[in-house]
């Protein structure tokens, strides 16, 4: 009695999965499942063809055969790609929704690149005036990859000290040409304005930022030529002039 139930359900689970190979095996071919758009969403800076070369070798394939988590993985190793979503429409789209990464600053490493918020490497560029965007200088690496986030806990001084002033709305933001990382226990910001040196250090970063924002006007209103500014030190700002000492 158990051999003739043992039986009946081994012949069962064949038949069962008898019918689900071949109706999967028969969908596979029809037609109207085989992919035949690709939709793109959310590209202004990235590339599409960067994206493309991943999709490219879907078309005509049955759109329940295609590998979503490993199509996700390839297109997300773009540098430009913040967050990407890719998803079936029946019955022979493919729909990929991309959020960009936004540039925030410029490294100057091996090359010129691109650098988010959140120190991810977006992209080498070849010509850094065509971005107005700050320098960030004396990052010391090779090769910076893209998609990965560099590990420099001086370049993610350089980023906090730039989301701070845009937080503040620094009106002079937009004169900050340079962010020297190359002293480590330093930061240094060079302004457009005949070279002038700002010293932050690497220390309470918020409360400097927002005192110099405070007396910015009329450090330019009683001084004519500024050598360098030295907000390193407690409780005092050292202005040195142009050509002499004060």
């Amino acid at each position: 009695m158990i051999k003739e139930k043992w039986k009946k359900f081994v012949l069962t689970a064949l038949l069962g999965s008898l019918i689900l190979w071949s109706g999967y095996y028969l969908l596979e071919r029809v037609p109207a499942f085989q992919i035949s758009k690709i939709l793109i969403r959310g590209t202004e800076q990235c590339d599409p063809k960067d994206i493309e070369k991943f999709t490219n070798s879907t078309y005509n394939r049955c759109i329940f055969k295609i590998d979503l988590p490993n199509l996700y993985r390839k297109i997300k190793s773009i540098g430009w790609v913040k967050t990407v979503s890719v998803r079936r429409v029946l019955p022979n789209t493919l729909q990929i929704n991309i959020q960009e990464r936004v540039p925030f600053g410029i490294i100057r490493a091996d090359q010129h690149y691109l650098v988010d918020n959140e120190g991810v490497v977006i992209a080498p560029i070849q010509d850094q005036k065509a971005w107005a965007l700050p320098l960030i200088t004396g990052i010391h690496e090779e090769r910076l990859l893209a998609s990965k986030r560099v590990n420099s806990p001086s370049l993610h001084s350089a980023l906090e000290i730039l989301k701070l002033m845009q937080d503040l709305k620094v009106k002079w933001l937009s004169e900050v040409l340079e962010i020297s990382c190359e002293n480590q226990e330093n930061i240094v910001l060079y302004n457009k304005n005949r070279g002038r040196e700002i010293r932050l250090g690497l220390n309470n970063l918020q409360e400097k930022v927002i005192y110099l924002q405070t007396i910015w006007d009329d450090i330019k209103t009683r001084v004519s030529g500024i050598e360098y500014i030295d907000l390193r030190y407690k409780n005092q700002i050292i202005v040195k002039p142009e050509n002499h000492i004060i």
